[in-house]
């Protein structure tokens, strides 16, 4: 309009962004007989634009805002800071770092308040506190917890050292896998004092295992005695025959003691491929 308030025929408009993502699409054609012409904007970039008009050449003051949000989710990949495959995890203890995924639509933006459900497969001897986690701004979801159940003697098959966690939403799901680092002494030793043996006497291992010419496991030297025995081999190799407390606890070879669930028996193997540490 001109300064009187009329409209203005045949004026030349072009638009301009000043910030924010490109994508105008500039009118077709001069003002008409109402001083109106008209343009669009689009964009495949999430994020806010700020438009203005200039007019034959001047620039109007007056700008516009458009927001141009997200589309649905679309795809789902691992998230920053984030790791598919985590070590050195411990039983009983939190899995750091904790897992996430990171959310996009069709144009690779980030999609937040999408919700992610976070799955433990059946077995897994994995514990979390909630089954769903929301995208943040960033379209970031985070499970809120991830530990992995702490040896239990009297639960057998209620351990594995290789725990899985799954996060679905759209595409296919995102296994997190977290290897638990066997502790000899938190984990082997404690088990061998607790965990009953198949005969009637109801005793735990070191109820045997006190005196030679059995190997000695009731005292802090009992790694030692299974290693220079030649009982455990501390070449990473859990198959080799000289591993004979797997073949024994598995009944490949004759045990007085029995044999034990295999929960636990994956758990020594673990400890034997990860170098039969101390």
């Amino acid at each position: 309009r001109d300064a009187s308030d009329n409209p203005i025929t045949g004026a030349a408009v072009v638009l301009q962004v000043v910030s924010g993502p490109a994508g105008v699409t500039q009118p077709s054609g001069p003002t008409g007989s109402n001083g109106q012409t008209t343009g669009s904007y689009s964009s495949t970039v999430a994020g806010t634009a700020v438009i203005r008009a200039v007019i034959d050449g001047v620039v109007v003051s007056q700008t516009a805002t458009v927001t141009v949000q997200a589309g649905s989710p679309a795809a789902m990949a691992v998230g920053p800071n984030s790791t598919t495959s985590i070590s050195g995890a411990r039983f009983g203890q939190p899995v750091s770092p904790l897992p996430s995924v990171l959310v996009t639509d069709q144009f690779a933006n980030p999609v937040p308040g999408s919700v992610v459900t976070f799955s433990v497969p059946a077995g897994g001897g994995i514990s979390t506190t909630s089954g769903a986690a929301t995208t943040n701004s960033s379209g970031v979801a985070t499970v809120s917890s991830w530990s992995i159940t702490a040896i239990n003697p009297s639960v057998p098959g209620n351990v594995n050292p290789v725990n899985k966690l799954t996060a679905t939403l759209v595409g296919p799901p995102i296994d997190f896998t977290a290897t638990v680092a066997v502790n000899y002494v938190a984990d082997l030793q404690a088990y061998w004092n607790a965990i009953p043996n198949n005969s009637s006497s109801g005793i735990g291992c070191i109820g045997c295992h006190f005196a030679a010419p059995r190997v000695i496991l009731n005292t802090s030297n009992s790694r030692n005695n299974l290693v220079s025995g030649g009982h455990v081999q501390t070449n990473g190799d859990s198959t080799t025959v000289n591993n004979n407390i797997l073949r024994k606890l598995r009944g490949t070879v004759s045990h007085s003691g029995g044999t034990r669930p295999a929960s636990i028996t994956a758990i020594i193997a673990a400890w034997i491929q990860q170098g039969a540490l101390p």
